[in-house]
């Protein structure tokens, strides 16, 4: 069978507006359009800029199984695929909203091949191209749709080009992307598009009514924390005077198969620490360097992160034995370790600290306009701890910023008695 895996959707931020993007699809009849009928006609636009977008959330995707594939994308030679990845994005209530679906296609040096469709309104895109204002796009007609078809020349060698079409049947918005040889992916986006259309609306049916996963995310109390059936006894018993409890959050996600407590405390900076550092600032700037008031100071805040869940397999990919942590220099890299809770000793806590320069800058530079903030800054020394525990099949993992080591072994003592 073949296998489907989920795609990853966190690696973007907001650079670009949302709706705008949405909007822009939507317009599949504006004011200065020239419809062709028959095969497509590819806009070769100038590119202004190109914009990441993060995803807008819905409330749970499910895998799209081979089923569903073959029978929503039959005219797609799925077997000739490196991998395929997909999955159907739904509300709360079980409606759907988007399918996302790509795979590569290494036989023929093709990657990136994805197909998006959204239910109600635009399907979202990762990234897109912005264009000039004065750009008029031809529309071409095929089978009675109106599709904007492109082919950008995006900075690739030889006569390889990103293809790009959109169109919208009823209530259902289509947006296929690829890149490939001039040729060749002109002919590809035909063919898949005329299929797209034939291939009509009710082939998704098959997507309606799923079986909606348990899912919960709500605030907890530190008190509700303790007692929760399945993470309360590997909640701390004993909170420091110095941290204060700040944020508490309880997750089950099913078809993520997540289950987790996150809590976190700050801590308060030294105000004397605080102050020396913005005198030693003040006294070393350089002199067109403008001054703001220590009350204006924005330092961030010092926080420790609990966070609990059940042990997922990849966890135990960054399982290191605390013996070996502590006798070997080259081990300090590693990215956020997990140790097994009996190795656990103050020892080995002392040596997960971590240390290097950080930044912090002014509020106050928020008030002044046309001011570079990122030419203000207070250097100070950052110090944090980023680790796991694994009790049996939980593990704990500690992110803590300008948290004595003393506090944290405090914490996790209570667990292993």
């Amino acid at each position: 069978m073949r296998k489907i895996t989920l795609a990853t959707l966190f690696l973007f931020f907001l650079t670009a507006c949302v709706g705008d993007v949405q909007t822009e699809m939507r317009e599949t009849s504006p004011t200065e359009v020239i419809y062709q009928s028959g095969t497509l006609i590819f806009n070769i636009p100038e590119v202004e800029y190109w914009s990441n977008i993060s995803p807008m959330p819905n409330d749970f995707f499910l895998p799209l199984t081979d089923e569903q594939l073959n029978e929503i994308f039959p005219f797609l030679e799925l077997g000739d695929a490196e991998w395929i990845r997909g999955h159907a994005e739904y509300q709360s209530d079980g409606t759907l909203v988007e399918i996302w679906f790509d795979m590569n296609l290494l036989a023929e040096s093709i990657y990136g091949f994805e197909i998006r469709v959204g239910f109600g309104g635009a399907p979202m895109s990762l990234h897109e191209y912005g264009f000039f204002d004065d750009e008029i796009f031809e529309y071409s007609n095929m089978h009675g749709v109106s599709i904007r078809a492109m082919m950008i020349d995006a900075g690739w060698s030889g006569d390889w080009r990103s293809f790009d079409a959109t169109f919208a049947i009823d209530n259902v918005y289509y947006r296929i992307r690829f890149n490939d040889e001039e040729e060749r992916g002109k002919n590809r986006m035909n063919e898949v598009v005329n299929a797209l259309i034939l291939n009509g609306t009710d082939v998704f049916a098959i997507l309606e009514n799923p079986d909606i996963p348990y899912m919960r995310t709500e605030f907890i109390s530190f008190e509700n924390a303790q007692l929760d059936p399945d993470f309360g006894t590997f909640v701390p018993t004993f909170i420091p005077d110095e941290l204060t409890f700040y944020w508490g959050n309880r997750t089950i996600q099913e078809h993520l198969d997540e289950n987790s407590l996150s809590l976190t405390w700050k801590i308060d900076y030294d105000e004397q620490y605080l102050y020396d550092l913005y005198t030693d600032w003040v006294n070393q700037r350089t002199v067109d360097t403008l001054v703001f008031p220590f009350e204006h100071i924005f330092w961030g805040m010092n926080e420790f992160k609990w966070g609990i869940s059940q042990v997922q397999e990849w966890n135990l990919e960054y399982l290191v034995s605390a013996n070996d942590f502590i006798q070997d220099d080259s081990l300090l890299d590693a990215w956020q370790p997990i140790f097994i809770s009996d190795e656990l000793t103050f020892e080995l806590i002392e040596r997960l600290e971590r240390t290097g320069n950080e930044y912090s800058f002014p509020q106050g530079a928020y008030w002044e306009e046309d001011l570079d903030i990122a030419d203000i800054r207070i250097p100070y020394v950052r110090s944090w701890f980023h680790f796991g525990i694994l009790f049996d099949d939980v593990l704990v993992m500690i992110l803590a910023e300008r948290i004595p080591p003393e506090i944290i072994w405090t914490m996790l003592e209570g667990l292993i008695d």
